[in-house]
Order: structure tokens, then C-alpha cells, then sequence
């Protein structure tokens, strides 16, 4: 790497072609497109940084970032890299959910971004404040494994299955029961609730029931020749979406569960879903394409997004303007809904791609592979704006916050919450600020860069009354140990955070709290005499 640093003033082109051989692979099929959305020195400047954070040397990362920002700003990956970097040297802390005492089989994000709903393998359910980590009710319990959980899109209910064959249904606002679970003759292995929480949709292997949760009603169940993939309400109520292992999708009457439209799929559906606006579905199949079709006419809507292997998943971005496929052929793909045609070039991973997702705003792309490799791109260059997160649990998940730039992951007895990079165009003190935290690292024996413009930015940034995302990360690396929050987009201190882990006092919450303290001995000494209380020191 000192070889291509060195070369790379008279020989700029070539030095990209040798980068590019240390590089993740995917890099060859990115250059052209990048190339015409980033200036080729800037682009360069990337891939050294995003090379060097790979390999764990924080310091030039950030000093490569900072030379690829003030080449250009504008849809530069770097200033996700630069972000991320900051974040870690600076505080490396985020929410975690605790204490988990069971495995983690599923979690995901209420509608509305401020809850998280976690599914066990001890048979219960439980409902997280997601801006501090803490659990907001007592477990909700089944008799038997839970199979699936779903929430209402208004937030206010949870619909869960188990392997004794009952459904509950959930109070989300209490966490107490909305009614006496329903009984059915098998195990429900797949789950939708009506935006209104009136309905409930199940699965069982080849048969779909539908139930009216007001009074245990059980329309008759509809019978497939293949098993159920997946299950889906439109967000208006209007339609239900039934996906199927034997070629088929229907576009269903949710409260009879009647066809109203049978979607031409070649071949098996993996996932299918509903456009946030109700008026388009989306499967993703086995004959290696994802489809658009029109919820109203059960008709195709443009070209089929076309992959080498099985498309595993497809989803809309928030507006609906963008599809990201997954597929088995390690492979993902972010398209234009409307015309059909590819936004970036492959998104390339090392083994089969399972499952994405759009950030909130759509600015941002999560993959996840089957290896537990989940990367996030920016969707405007189709580039990764951090390193690999590794989650490599059993049941391993991966999702974007509805509503924030945040990423929830969860594997093993883990749920953590991470920030994500804001969507404005970076602003030009960014390189400024990455190129200092990078000169402070103890490890970094060269002068720290600018000691007077750092100090003239930081009076400027507290003093500033402007509220962009930008400008908040700026605040929260500005202000002091005992006022910064858990990570820049937490609303939760650090102090207060930590307070919560000391009265939960198990292991557990001390090793988080201990973690998250360090640097701040006061804090460390309290913890330190917790652990001593609780056993945890001879």
C-alpha cells in the first residue's frame, strides 16, 4: 500500500487498477459507474480509506477520507466512511437492548420507529423503548415456541403464533392480552394483521385462515398446493397478499380471503409485499426476477428486474421510486420502480445475498448475505459507506429504523442499535474534522492538524442554531463526556444510560455499563463496586 501512495501522483490510473486488486471484488464491476458520479482522484482517495478501514488503521482511513472529500463533496462515500470512523474513535458506544437471558429469534422496528419487538427462543415476546434500550413491560408469554410476530400498522397491537397451534393477540401499548388467543388445528407459520387490527391472516403449510379478531370468527381456509412463502396486508386494508412455493401469488379480499387476482409468477415466490401507497405488490421468485404488478389489475407493471440465480428478497423504498433486489447469485441490485431500469451497478458480497432494506429517506441500502456479512451503500453511488458488520448468529436480522438513520441488529442474545450516516451532502468542514480525529490517535505520530481552525469550528458548531443532521453530529462530537448522549443520534445520555444498566445490576448490564464507561473513572469505580456487590470480582 506505501507503493500505490507513492505512484499514485504520476500515476493516477494505474494506481487504481492496483487499489483495486486489494480490494472487495465488487470494486471492478463499480469503477466505471463511479467514476462518472465521482472525480477519478476523489474515487481513489475512497477506495485507499475504505481499504485502510478495512484493515483496521483508523488513522489513515480518516486522513484518506478527508483528501477524498476536498477533491468532492458531492455523492462522495466518503463522508460515510468519515462518519463512521469519527463516531468509533471518538465514543464507540450505541444502545443495546438488555438483558437478553434466551437466544434471539427474531426483532424488528414498530411502524413508527420508537419500539422494538423481540421474539425468544425462552417462548416469550417483549416490547423495547428503542431511544434508551430499556424494557417497557414484563415478558408476554407463550405455552411453546413461537413461530412468528407481527405488528399492526398503527402500532397499537402484535399478532403471534406459537407450536401448539394458538395465535395471540397483543395489547402493544401495555403488553397485556387483547383477547383469548385463538386455537388452531396446526402450528402458524406465517402471520399478517389488517392495518386496523381487525383481521388476522395465517398460514399453515399449504392452508390460509383468516380471523376476525372482534370475535374469534374463522373464515373457512383456503387451500394451496404448495406451502405458504409469505403473507401480507396492503397499508390502505383494501387487498391481502398470498405468496406461494407452487408458482403463484394471489391478490386476496381480506376479509373473505377470495382471489381477486391470480399474479403470472414463472416460478416459486420467495417474499412478496405491498408498495407503502397500496397501489403496487412486488414478489421476488425462483426464475431469478423480481416483479412489479399493479394491485388493481393484478397486470405487470414494467419489466421483470432480472438476476443470475433466485431472487431471495425485493423490497420498496419508502416512496415506492426504488426496488432493491436480493439473489442468491451474491448479487444485490438497486432499480428504478418506474422505468425499470438498474440506479446502481451488482452490490457484490462473497456468498448468496438473503434479505435488504431502504433507509428511511431511501438514501442508504442494507444487504445481507448468508456468511452474516451486512453492508450498507449509498444508493446515489453504489458504494458501501462503511466496513462489513458482522452478524453471525443463528438468527441473525438486519433492519433500518422506519423513521431514522439508525440500524438495528440483532443475533445470538444481542439487540443493538447503530447510527447511520445522514443524507445531506456533507458539509466542507468534514475533511477538517476527519483529518483531526485521525492526527489525535495516540498511535498517530504526526502533528495534530490545525489545533486553531478546530478550536474556531467547534465555538462555531455550539454556537450554531441550525438543526440538520450534519450539524447535530458536529454538537454531540463537540460536547463534553458528561453531556454527550449514548451516540449521535441517541436522546439518551451517556450518564443516564449507564445509570439504567446499574439498576438492572446482572452481569450482563455491568459488562454494557463498563463498556460504554470508558474514559469516565468516576462511572468505572461505581461499576467496578457493583460487580464486586454482585459477585463478579473475589
Amino acid at each position: 500500500m506505501t507503493i500505490c501512495l507513492t505512484l499514485r501522483r504520476a500515476f493516477a490510473g494505474a494506481c487504481i487498477t492496483l487499489v483495486a486488486l486489494c480490494c472487495p471484488a465488487r470494486i471492478h464491476a463499480q469503477q466505471a459507474s463511479s467514476a462518472r458520479k465521482l472525480d477519478q482522484s476523489a474515487y481513489l482517495h475512497y477506495l485507499l480509506s475504505l481499504r485502510y478501514a478495512t484493515d483496521g488503521v483508523p488513522e489513515a482511513a480518516l486522513h484518506e477520507a478527508a483528501t477524498s472529500l476536498r477533491l468532492q463533496a458531492e455523492h462522495n462515500p466518503s463522508a460515510g466512511l468519515a462518519f463512521h470512523l469519527i463516531t468509533q474513535q471518538r465514543q464507540d458506544t450505541h444502545i443495546h437492548l438488555c438483558c437478553f437471558q434466551a437466544n434471539v429469534i427474531a426483532a424488528q422496528y414498530s411502524p413508527d420507529g420508537t419500539r422494538i419487538l423481540s421474539t425468544l427462543d425462552d417462548k416469550t415476546l417483549r416490547i423495547w423503548d428503542a431511544a434508551t434500550g430499556s424494557a417497557l413491560f414484563a415478558p408476554m408469554q407463550h405455552a411453546d415456541a413461537i413461530l412468528a410476530a407481527v405488528w399492526s400498522a398503527d402500532g397499537k397491537r402484535i399478532v403471534s403464533s406459537s407450536r401448539d397451534g394458538k395465535v395471540h393477540l397483543w395489547n402493544a401499548e401495555t403488553g397485556k392480552p387483547a383477547r383469548e388467543p385463538f386455537q388452531s388445528e396446526h402450528p402458524i407459520t406465517h402471520l399478517a394483521l389488517s392495518p386496523n387490527g381487525e383481521t388476522v391472516l395465517s398460514s399453515q403449510q399449504t392452508y390460509v385462515y383468516v380471523w376476525k379478531t372482534a370475535n374469534g370468527e374463522v373464515v373457512s381456509p383456503k387451500p394451496y398446493h404448495d406451502d405458504i412463502t409469505a403473507l401480507a396486508f396492503s397499508d390502505d386494508g383494501k387487498y391481502a397478499l398470498i405468496a406461494t412455493n407452487d408458482d403463484t401469488a394471489d391478490i386476496v379480499d381480506p376479509v373473505t380471503a377470495k382471489r381477486v387476482h391470480r399474479l403470472a409468477v414463472g416460478n416459486g415466490v420467495f417474499h412478496a409485499s405491498f408498495s407503502k401507497d397500496s397501489r403496487f405488490a412486488l414478489t421476488a421468485s425462483e426464475d431469478r426476477t423480481a416483479q412489479i404488478w399493479d394491485a388493481n389489475t393484478g397486470t405487470a407493471h414494467g419489466a421483470a428486474f432480472k438476476h443470475a440465480a433466485a431472487v431471495a428478497d425485493a423490497v420498496f423504498s419508502n416512496d415506492g421510486k426504488l426496488v432493491l433486489t436480493t439473489s442468491f447469485d451474491h448479487t444485490a441490485r438497486v432499480w428504478n420502480a418506474v422505468t425499470g431500469q438498474a440506479v446502481t451497478a451488482s452490490l457484490i458480497h462473497s456468498t448468496p445475498v438473503s434479505a435488504g432494506g431502504f433507509s428511511a429517506d431511501g438514501a442508504l441500502a442494507l444487504t445481507q448475505a448468508r456468511d452474516g456479512a451486512v453492508r450498507i451503500w449509498d444508493v446515489a453511488t453504489g458504494e458501501v459507506v462503511d466496513t462489513p458488520i458482522h452478524v453471525t448468529g443463528k438468527n441473525s436480522i438486519a433492519a433500518f429504523s422506519p423513521v431514522e438513520s439508525k440500524l438495528l441488529l440483532a443475533s445470538d442474545q444481542s439487540v443493538e442499535i447503530l447510527d447511520e450516516v445522514p443524507s445531506e451532502q456533507p458539509p466542507s468542514w468534514l475533511a477538517d474534522l476527519a483529518d483531526f480525529e485521525g492526527s489525535r490517535s495516540r498511535f498517530d505520530v504526526s502533528p495534530v492538524q490545525n489545533r486553531a481552525a478546530i478550536e474556531k469550528l467547534r465555538q462555531a458548531i455550539l454556537d450554531s442554531k441550525d438543526t440538520d443532521h450534519w450539524t447535530q453530529f458536529a454538537k454531540w462530537y463537540f460536547a463534553s463526556p458528561q453531556e454527550r448522549t449514548v451516540s449521535p443520534w441517541s436522546s439518551i445520555s451517556l450518564q443516564s444510560y449507564v445509570e439504567n444498566l446499574l439498576l438492572i445490576n446482572t452481569q450482563q448490564s455491568l459488562s454494557y455499563a463498563e463498556k460504554t464507561s470508558a474514559g469516565n473513572p468516576a462511572l468505572l469505580v461505581r461499576i467496578a463496586e457493583a460487580k464486586k456487590k454482585l459477585g463478579g470480582i473475589k
